[in-house]
C-alpha cells in the first residue's frame, strides 16, 4: 500500500546520511581519476612545453591544453556567477513578500534536509540551452519553473530534489572540472549509443544520484508514500494504487546479476523496482503510519 507514510526523522540528516553510498563511492572514484588524468595531461604539456622551449618553437596544442587545464576551474565559477546574474534578472525572487506559501515551504524542507543558509530562490523558467548551466549556480540561487507551482505536492518533491543535490554538489563547477577528463576518456563509447550499447561508468553515476535525490525528495516532503506515488505512477496516484510494491520488487529479484550490470552500464536511470526498493529501505528506520 502507499498510504500516507510520513518520515520521522530525529532531525536533519548530515550529508553522508542523505548520499546515497553507491553515489558516494562512484564520486569519489570518477573524482580521483578526473585528478589523476588532469595530473596526468598537466605534466605532459608542461614536459612538452620545456621541449619545444629547448628547440626554440612553443608548440601550439600543449600551451592550448595547459591553458585549458589551468582556466578550467576559474572559467566555470565565472559561468556560475552569470548564470546567477541572469536568473536574478529574469526570474520572479519568493519571499515573506512574494509568493509567501511557496517560500516558507522551501525554508522548511531547507530545515529538513539540515541547509542552513539556503539560497535565494526563484521562479524561473530557462531556455533550453541554460538548462545545463543551472546545477552549476545552485549555491548562488536556486530555481523552480511554473510546473512545481501545480500542487503543494508538486513543489515539495520539487524543492526537496533541488536542496539534495545542493547537498550533494551534484553538478557544481567542481563536479563539472574533476568528471570531465573522464567524460573526454569515455568519449569513443559513446559511439556504441547508435547501437543501443551506450556502456560507459558514468552511467552507473547516474544510476546512484537518481538515488540521492530520491531520498532527498522523500525527506524534502516528509511522505514516502509521495514520492512512491510520483515514482510509480507518474503522478497519477489511481494507478500507483492498483501497483503491487512487493510484485513489482520480486520481479527485479529475479532478474540476472548480468543483466542487472548490462542495465547499469548502459542505462542513465535506474528501474522503477530498484528506485522503489532502494527508496523504501533508506526510509524504514523513520516510518510512522498516520491513523
Amino acid at each position: 500500500s502507499l498510504g500516507p507514510r510520513r518520515i520521522a526523522l530525529p532531525g536533519p540528516p548530515s550529508a553522508r546520511e542523505l548520499v546515497d553510498p553507491l553515489d558516494s563511492a562512484c564520486t569519489l572514484a570518477l573524482w580521483a581519476t578526473g585528478a589523476a588524468l588532469a595530473g596526468m595531461a598537466l605534466v605532459a604539456s608542461l614536459v612538452a612545453l620545456v621541449d619545444g622551449a629547448r628547440g626554440t618553437s612553443l608548440p601550439l596544442a600543449p600551451f592550448l591544453g595547459l591553458a585549458t587545464l589551468v582556466l578550467a576551474l576559474p572559467f566555470l565559477l565565472g559561468l556560475r556567477e552569470l548564470t546567477a546574474v541572469r536568473v536574478r534578472a529574469g526570474g520572479v525572487a519568493l519571499g515573506p513578500d512574494q509568493l509567501r506559501a511557496e517560500w516558507q515551504t522551501y525554508v522548511d524542507i531547507a530545515v529538513r534536509l539540515g541547509v542552513r543558509q539556503p539560497p535565494p530562490l526563484f521562479l524561473y523558467t530557462a531556455p533550453r540551452v541554460e538548462r545545463w548551466l543551472l546545477p552549476l549556480a545552485r549555491q548562488r540561487v536556486l530555481t523552480i519553473d511554473e510546473r512545481a507551482l501545480a500542487t503543494p505536492d508538486a513543489l515539495s518533491l520539487a524543492l526537496g530534489r533541488e536542496l539534495g543535490a545542493l547537498v550533494a554538489g551534484h553538478g557544481g563547477p567542481l563536479d563539472v572540472v574533476l568528471l570531465a577528463p573522464v567524460r573526454m576518456l569515455l568519449a569513443p563509447l559513446w559511439l556504441l549509443r547508435g547501437l543501443g550499447l551506450a556502456i560507459s561508468p558514468l552511467n552507473v553515476l547516474a544510476h546512484a544520484r537518481v538515488h540521492t535525490i530520491d531520498r532527498a525528495a522523500c525527506v524534502g516532503a516528509g511522505q514516502l508514500g509521495l514520492v512512491l506515488d510520483d515514482l510509480v505512477g507518474a503522478g497519477d496516484r489511481g494507478l500507483a494504487a492498483r501497483i503491487d510494491l512487493a510484485t513489482l520488487a520480486a520481479g527485479r529479484r529475479r532478474a540476472s546479476e548480468l543483466s542487472r550490470l548490462f542495465a547499469l552500464l548502459t542505462t542513465s536511470r535506474p528501474a522503477t523496482a530498484e528506485r522503489v526498493e532502494r527508496l523504501q529501505k533508506f526510509a524504514a528506520p523513520h516510518l510512522l503510519r498516520e491513523g
